[in-house]
């Protein structure tokens, strides 16, 4: 993550420059620093306890249209009538199939 925050970390601030966002950037920081880390997880343990962030389902979805993982919460599903079918083939130098 450091050598990530180090390198592309100065691409995305300058992404989101030109796109506009307004902010401090002389008062930008990694979340990772020793200085910061602990008050990140302040905030985060602070905002659990008054309920307003919760832990969901795992990401599990993988949308082929938007090419991201997807959470339960994210993913509209419906039960359909279908088939499943198992294909047994032989691999070269593997056990024969059965």
């Amino acid at each position: 993550m450091w050598a990530f925050g180090e390198g592309d970390g100065a691409t995305i601030l300058e992404q989101l420059k030109v796109i506009g966002a307004s902010c401090d950037w002389t008062r930008t920081r990694f979340t990772l620093d020793p200085a910061y880390s602990r008050a990140v997880r302040d905030v985060f343990v602070t905002l659990w306890e008054e309920g307003l962030i919760y832990r969901g389902h795992r990401v599990i979805h993988w949308c082929p249209r938007c090419l991201t993982a997807l959470s339960d919460e994210e993913a509209e599903s419906k039960d359909i009538d279908g088939k499943l079918y198992f294909i047994r083939y032989h691999v070269e130098g593997g056990p024969k199939p059965t």
